[in-house]
């Protein structure tokens, strides 16, 4: 009997405990990341309105002027115009970014030029020379994402020498430049403002050495533009503006009376 006791209250033991249900397993969904924002492509950057120039071993070739760029070392790069150095008017220019900081980026660059039009001219008792020395200077600011302002001083010297007399022009000028990137190129506004020109002359009138300096306020002939710089396949790019000038400048160097046209091609 006490055995019939025992295992009637192990039994009820056993039903009295709970049972185990199995639960649905969790599904944990991956989260979805957001696409980065588009930046600009290393290729549309506009080494003449900014603040770059091009990496080391990269070039390019601009159909206006036959300019033909390379990048010599690291923020360091060398360009001449191939269609005066036919004509014997040597040129070279070189440019060098001294900062290169996600809030500013600085670059300056000097050039000279020089031609000899004795030569071309055949005429013993006529000696004539011609130089020029470019300088920039330009600061680019990053304001939004794909959009920076980019603010640039300019000067220049011309000199020519004449059989013995000499003239030398220095002009003083600035820019700022505001340029939007996409992922097809890049739109520009650009601001324009040549400020001073310096002129400076000196030779011998019969005998007696006669020297001579004019300064012109040159603000007026301010000018705007406003350009695209378009990507057209792997390494083409076609750059077109259009704008006005304040004063008509020198025919097709500056404008076609106050219409400004840009309009060039080139390979990177």
């Amino acid at each position: 009997m006490t055995s019939l006791v025992v295992l009637f209250l192990m039994v009820a033991e056993q039903q009295a405990q709970p049972v185990a249900v199995a639960e649905p397993p969790v599904v944990v969904e991956a989260a979805q990341v957001a696409p980065p924002p588009p930046t600009a492509r290393p290729d549309h950057r506009l080494i003449d309105l900014e603040a770059d120039t091009l990496s080391p071993g990269e070039s390019q070739f601009n159909l206006w002027g036959l300019v033909y760029t390379r990048g010599i070392l690291p923020r360091f790069s060398l360009s001449t115009s191939i269609a005066a150095d036919a004509v014997t008017a040597l040129n070279l220019t070189a440019s060098v970014q001294l900062v290169d900081a996600p809030f500013l980026r600085l670059t300056a660059e000097v050039g000279g030029a020089y031609l000899v039009a004795a030569p071309f001219l055949n005429i013993p008792s006529f000696k004539a020379s011609f130089y020029a020395v470019p300088a920039e200077v330009r600061a680019t600011v990053p304001l939004v994402e794909n959009l920076a302002l980019t603010i640039a001083a300019k000067y220049r010297m011309v000199g020519a020498q004449l059989n013995g007399d000499g003239l030398a022009a220095h002009s003083l000028g600035a820019a700022a430049t505001l340029v939007y990137h996409d992922r097809v190129g890049s739109t520009f506004l650009q601001v324009m403002v040549p400020v001073v020109n310096i002129m400076r002359s000196s030779g011998v009138t019969e005998g007696v050495p006669v020297q001579g300096t004019l300064a012109l306020d040159n603000v007026a002939s301010w000018g705007v533009m406003l350009g695209r710089d378009q990507r057209l396949g792997r390494t083409g790019h076609l750059r077109v503006g259009v704008g006005y000038r304040n004063e008509p400048g020198i025919l097709v160097l500056d404008s076609y009376g106050k219409l400004m046209v840009s309009l060039d091609y080139y390979w990177r």
